[in-house]
Protein backbone atom coordinates (compact mmCIF):
# COMPACT_ATOMS: atom_id res chain seq x y z
CA UNK A 1 0.00 0.00 0.00
CA UNK A 2 1.24 3.44 -0.91
CA UNK A 3 2.07 5.74 1.96
CA UNK A 4 1.09 9.39 1.58
CA UNK A 5 2.82 12.35 3.18
CA UNK A 6 1.25 14.35 5.98
CA UNK A 7 0.95 17.30 3.63
CA UNK A 8 -1.09 15.17 1.22
CA UNK A 9 -3.35 13.95 4.05
CA UNK A 10 -3.75 17.51 5.37
CA UNK A 11 -4.77 18.78 1.94
CA UNK A 12 -7.27 15.95 1.44
CA UNK A 13 -8.81 16.68 4.85
CA UNK A 14 -8.86 20.38 3.94
CA UNK A 15 -10.78 19.65 0.73
CA UNK A 16 -13.40 17.74 2.73
CA UNK A 17 -13.65 20.41 5.45
CA UNK A 18 -13.92 23.25 2.95
CA UNK A 19 -16.46 21.18 1.02
CA UNK A 20 -18.60 20.68 4.10
CA UNK A 21 -18.48 24.39 4.93
CA UNK A 22 -19.34 25.29 1.34
CA UNK A 23 -22.17 22.72 1.28
CA UNK A 24 -23.69 24.37 4.36
CA UNK A 25 -23.70 27.69 2.49
CA UNK A 26 -25.24 25.98 -0.55
CA UNK A 27 -28.01 24.46 1.57
CA UNK A 28 -28.75 27.72 3.36
CA UNK A 29 -28.45 30.31 0.58
CA UNK A 30 -29.51 28.63 -2.68
CA UNK A 31 -32.90 27.79 -4.09
CA UNK A 32 -31.77 24.85 -6.21
CA UNK A 33 -30.05 22.86 -3.47
CA UNK A 34 -29.62 19.52 -5.29
CA UNK A 35 -28.50 21.22 -8.51
CA UNK A 36 -25.85 23.25 -6.68
CA UNK A 37 -24.82 20.34 -4.46
CA UNK A 38 -24.13 18.13 -7.49
CA UNK A 39 -21.85 20.80 -8.93
CA UNK A 40 -20.03 21.15 -5.62
CA UNK A 41 -19.62 17.39 -5.18
CA UNK A 42 -18.20 16.91 -8.68
CA UNK A 43 -15.89 19.88 -8.04
CA UNK A 44 -14.67 18.29 -4.81
CA UNK A 45 -13.98 15.04 -6.67
CA UNK A 46 -12.06 17.02 -9.28
CA UNK A 47 -10.06 18.74 -6.50
CA UNK A 48 -9.14 15.32 -5.10
CA UNK A 49 -8.25 14.12 -8.62
CA UNK A 50 -5.98 17.16 -8.93
CA UNK A 51 -4.37 16.45 -5.56
CA UNK A 52 -3.64 12.84 -6.52
CA UNK A 53 -2.39 13.97 -9.95
CA UNK A 54 -0.02 16.55 -8.53
CA UNK A 55 1.27 14.08 -5.95
CA UNK A 56 1.94 11.43 -8.61
CA UNK A 57 3.48 13.96 -10.97
CA UNK A 58 5.92 15.26 -8.37
CA UNK A 59 6.88 11.80 -7.12
CA UNK A 60 7.59 10.68 -10.67
CA UNK A 61 9.36 13.89 -11.72
CA UNK A 62 11.94 13.77 -8.93
CA UNK A 63 13.26 10.52 -10.37
CA UNK A 64 13.78 12.03 -13.86
CA UNK A 65 16.31 14.30 -15.43
CA UNK A 66 15.51 18.00 -15.44
CA UNK A 67 14.23 18.10 -19.04
CA UNK A 68 12.18 14.91 -18.64
CA UNK A 69 10.68 16.20 -15.39
CA UNK A 70 9.73 19.52 -16.95
CA UNK A 71 8.07 17.78 -19.89
CA UNK A 72 6.30 15.29 -17.60
CA UNK A 73 4.88 17.95 -15.28
CA UNK A 74 3.71 20.08 -18.22
CA UNK A 75 1.88 17.14 -19.80
CA UNK A 76 0.23 16.20 -16.50
CA UNK A 77 -0.82 19.82 -15.94
CA UNK A 78 -2.33 20.06 -19.41
CA UNK A 79 -4.27 16.82 -18.80
CA UNK A 80 -5.71 18.21 -15.56
CA UNK A 81 -6.73 21.47 -17.27
CA UNK A 82 -8.33 19.60 -20.18
CA UNK A 83 -10.32 17.44 -17.74
CA UNK A 84 -11.47 20.63 -15.97
CA UNK A 85 -12.57 22.22 -19.24
CA UNK A 86 -14.38 19.06 -20.39
CA UNK A 87 -16.25 18.81 -17.10
CA UNK A 88 -17.18 22.48 -17.23
CA UNK A 89 -18.49 22.09 -20.79
CA UNK A 90 -20.50 19.02 -19.73
CA UNK A 91 -22.06 21.03 -16.92
CA UNK A 92 -23.14 23.78 -19.32
CA UNK A 93 -24.33 21.47 -22.10
CA UNK A 94 -26.24 18.88 -20.04
CA UNK A 95 -27.18 21.18 -17.14
CA UNK A 96 -27.05 18.41 -14.52
CA UNK A 97 -25.38 20.59 -11.89
CA UNK A 98 -24.28 24.14 -11.24
CA UNK A 99 -21.13 25.13 -13.14
CA UNK A 100 -20.53 27.87 -10.56
CA UNK A 101 -20.49 25.51 -7.59
CA UNK A 102 -18.42 23.08 -9.69
CA UNK A 103 -15.76 25.78 -10.11
CA UNK A 104 -15.94 26.55 -6.39
CA UNK A 105 -15.52 22.84 -5.63
CA UNK A 106 -12.62 22.56 -8.05
CA UNK A 107 -10.87 25.41 -6.24
CA UNK A 108 -11.24 23.77 -2.82
CA UNK A 109 -7.69 22.46 -3.17
CA UNK A 110 -6.52 26.07 -3.29
CA UNK A 111 -8.50 26.93 -0.17
CA UNK A 112 -7.26 23.85 1.65
CA UNK A 113 -3.64 24.88 1.06
CA UNK A 114 -4.31 27.99 3.13
CA UNK A 115 -5.87 25.87 5.87
CA UNK A 116 -3.04 23.29 5.79
CA UNK A 117 -0.97 24.74 8.67
CA UNK A 118 -4.01 24.74 10.95
CA UNK A 119 -5.04 21.24 9.86
CA UNK A 120 -1.48 20.01 10.37
CA UNK A 121 -1.51 21.24 13.98
CA UNK A 122 -4.72 19.34 14.70
CA UNK A 123 -4.05 16.21 12.66
CA UNK A 124 -0.38 16.12 13.63
CA UNK A 125 -1.36 15.18 17.16
CA UNK A 126 -3.05 12.01 15.90
CA UNK A 127 -1.08 11.01 12.79
CA UNK A 128 2.62 10.27 12.72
Amino acid sequence: MKRYSRMFIDLAIGIFLCGIITEIFVLVFTDRKVYCSIGLLVGMIYALYTLFGINESVETAVLMTENEALKHTKVKYIIRVVVLIILLILFWVFDFGSPITFIIGAFLLKFSTYMQPLIDKVVGKYVE
